[in-house]
């Protein structure tokens, strides 16, 4: 062996070892954490997920009082009769319409408390693991719900419920009523640079069954989430997700 193949060798064992003296994994240092437990991070999609289609191919299964919703709502938007709230009003997204916004999030995490910083309308969404949920009784319900999380292995288990009727599923307008509940598996690829939600909706006042969406999400360690925006204002560049649009669209 030659001795610059020798001194790159040894270069590169210091240099595990001086990442490993830090508590810092090389991988995590190139951008992408290897824990398959450790989600935080920023992650932003790379493409438009703004609808939510079931993953089997299937139909979204409404009840006759779930459609004449969706229709009336579809009717109020294009009509300009009806206003997003989301949108117009700034008000919080709920889950999951909060997770498939075209703006990237982060995730900062311990034991005890998961938060995601969404930069869409500034929402912090707040899980508690290993917890119950509020009584709803006193806990009022609210536009993002009340998130419960566990693990199962490796997945991150979220389930939340407590919510008002006053947001959509998707930015379609999927309506809801105050009896939904979500149920999101959140899983890292093993490079860990992709991060998937199977988001799991049962509402049996709007739908016959559950139904499950997939969102999915890139590690994007170059990208830091601004909390300063509110919409309506000029905002980060996502035209690059949407075929067909100009900048700032």
């Amino acid at each position: 062996m030659s001795n610059t193949g020798s001194r790159l060798r040894w270069a590169a064992t210091l240099a595990a070892l001086a990442w490993t003296l830090l508590g810092v994994d090389a991988t995590a240092a190139a951008g992408a954490n290897m824990d398959p437990r450790d989600l935080s991070g920023v992650w932003w999609t790379d493409h438009d997920q703004r609808l939510l289609d079931p993953v089997d191919g299937g139909p979204i299964p409404f009840t006759a009082a779930g459609r004449a919703t969706y229709q009336a709502t579809v009717a109020g938007l294009r009509s300009g009769k009806l206003a997003d709230q989301a949108g117009r009003l700034c008000v919080p997204e709920g889950v999951p319409r909060a997770m498939a916004s075209l703006y990237p999030f982060q995730i900062v995490q311990s034991d005890h408390l998961i938060v995601m910083v969404l930069e869409s309308n500034r929402i912090y969404r707040i899980v508690r693991m290993n917890e119950q949920p509020e009584d709803p009784i006193l806990w009022d319900p609210s536009y993002m719900g009340d998130s419960i999380g566990r693990w199962d292995r490796e997945t991150l288990v979220i389930e939340t419920t407590n919510f008002n009727d006053e947001t959509t599923l998707d930015a379609s307008g999927l309506p809801h009523s105050d009896q939904l509940r979500v149920v999101e598996h959140l899983q890292k690829s093993r490079d860990g640079r992709t991060l998937e939600d199977l988001v799991t909706i049962e509402d049996p006042v709007m739908y016959q069954r559950p139904w499950t969406a997939k969102l999915s999400y890139k590690l994007r360690s170059d990208v830091r989430v601004r909390t300063d925006w509110v919409c309506g204002e000029p905002h980060r560049d996502v035209s690059q997700l949407l075929p067909g649009a100009r900048p700032n669209e």
